[in-house]
């Protein structure tokens, strides 16, 4: 069986309507802001970019089909979750910005979904203000803030088991909860997504707590969350340490986030990224500076590790909860380190 195509639970799901172990979605900065870039576990070809023929706002594209059930009218009473993004829909077309305290803490600079039933969950991290606007509207809806520079969805499909261990590192980051769902009968077999929904913080950590997370298939992924109350770099300190290499980073820089110089003077060094430039095929390619770009990656220069992240390298980000989510992958590290000029 190819994939997990007939997996009835939450799961990551390809532009077939297919499940997938897991997938990414780039949407990258052009004109309109409609296309994006696509590959999944089921992607043998990773020299170039794959562009979609949906737009991000297709009823018929990746992310709507793993979203069906957030989005599906009326809300299945078998099915719990969480949304978390540090910029919610408030009405208006630009969000809110600036630190919040979150349960007496800064609050966490992070987005995503967290969806489970009782025998498989779904992991969604993305970089998109004001996602989801809303939940459960009878049909797929995408924020206009994602045709705005370019942003990013990585999918994680996992077994059961594995939902608590994501859920608890929600709650070290101090996630904000947008929208949340989830019947006692089954949250009860997720203590920490329980506590996510009811929203009841866990006692405040000074550690970043470091977890192997297991795709449905026994895919390997590293997820790393970075507590509010450790107050430094998490890729000077920790990306590289998991790397084993010099790393690349990019991030959303502005002079309002505390520019930080590249790392030179340690065993591993930190580059910010300039420029991008995504190749369709080897004539064909899409080129644009940092400041387009609100994605938040790390690659490393000489292993295999490449990491999506919900942290911007800056100095107000330290006292900030955040994450970040790892593979060691050459094709998907080769071709992230190939976008960059």
């Amino acid at each position: 069986m190819k994939g997990i195509r007939k997996w009835s639970g939450p799961s990551c799901t390809s532009s077939q309507a297919n499940g997938v172990n897991y997938s990414q979605v780039n949407r990258g900065f052009n004109k309109n802001g409609l296309q994006f870039a696509y590959f999944d576990s089921n992607t043998k070809d990773f020299n170039y970019w794959k562009m979609s023929p949906e737009t991000i706002y297709s009823p018929k594209n990746p992310l709507a089909y793993t979203l069906k059930k957030l989005f599906d009218k009326p809300r299945s009473s078998k099915i719990a979750y969480v949304t978390y993004n540090d910029q919610p829909f408030t009405g208006e077309e630009e969000p809110a910005n600036g630190p919040k305290e979150h349960h007496g803490k800064e609050y966490a600079h992070s987005k995503g979904i967290l969806m489970a039933d009782d025998t498989s969950g779904m992991w969604l991290v993305h970089s998109t203000p004001q996602f989801p606007v809303d939940v459960h509207m009878g049909e797929f809806n995408m924020t206009r803030t994602a045709r705005k520079n370019g942003q990013y969805f990585m999918c994680l499909t996992v077994p059961a088991g594995e939902v608590d261990a994501i859920a608890e590192l929600l709650l070290i980051q101090s996630v904000i909860v947008n929208h949340k769902y989830g019947p006692d009968s089954l949250v009860k077999k997720y203590p920490h997504l329980r506590a996510l929904i009811k929203e009841k913080p866990i006692l405040p950590t000074s550690d970043v707590k470091i977890a192997a997370i297991k795709g449905i298939k026994g895919t390997k992924f590293t997820a790393i969350a970075k507590p509010p109350r450790w107050k430094k770099d998490v890729y000077t300190h920790v990306v590289t340490e998991e790397a084993k290499s010099d790393i690349w980073v990019q991030s959303w820089r502005r002079p309002m986030f505390g520019w930080l110089y590249p790392v030179c003077d340690r065993k591993y060094s930190v580059k910010d990224v300039e420029w991008l430039r995504f190749y369709f095929n080897k004539t064909s390619h899409l080129e644009y500076s940092y400041l387009n770009d609100h994605t938040k990656f790390a690659v490393a220069v000489n292993t295999s590790l490449f990491c999506f992240s919900s942290l911007n390298r800056g100095s107000t980000q330290f006292q900030r909860g955040g994450e970040l989510l790892c593979r060691n992958n050459e094709s998907v590290a080769g071709l992230f380190r190939k976008e960059l000029v």
